[in-house]
């Protein structure tokens, strides 16, 4: 075998190790500088068939409060962060996460004679109903 190849590997098994428990411990910060993220979203109200048009009123709060949820959630700030993450998790959470509304559009209003959707992605296929 390469020695530097062992040394490398050796090294690395150390540090994981080293990581690992302090993982375990909940004590690991990481080295990496904590980045930002914006991601835009743009939000699609699916109407049934036969609703008259242009679609209902929809209340934007209702989309402020699943933006808000969002955010929360994937910035670990949501309210069960501390009694429903694991202790060895919680100082491994991603960076900051931002979610904003698009600006083009920000709403899309989809017409469907499907009257209910499972687990199985249709949702996402205009030809799936």
């Amino acid at each position: 075998q390469d020695p530097e190849w062992q040394k490398s590997l050796d090294e690395f098994e150390t540090m994981w190790a080293e990581r690992s428990a302090a993982i375990q411990a909940g004590t690991y910060k990481s080295e990496m500088e904590e980045i930002s993220i914006s991601i835009p979203i743009v939000n699609h109200i699916m109407i049934p068939t036969g609703y008259p048009t242009p679609a209902p009123s929809f209340p934007s709060s209702a989309i402020a409060s699943q933006m808000q949820t969002l955010i929360d959630d994937y910035s670990a700030q949501n309210s069960d962060y501390t009694s429903g993450t694991p202790v060895e998790f919680r100082n491994v959470r991603s960076g900051t996460f931002g979610f904003s509304i698009s600006q083009d559009p920000a709403t899309e209003f989809k017409s469907t004679s499907t009257s209910s959707f499972s687990s199985n992605n249709n949702i996402k296929f205009s030809n799936s109903g």
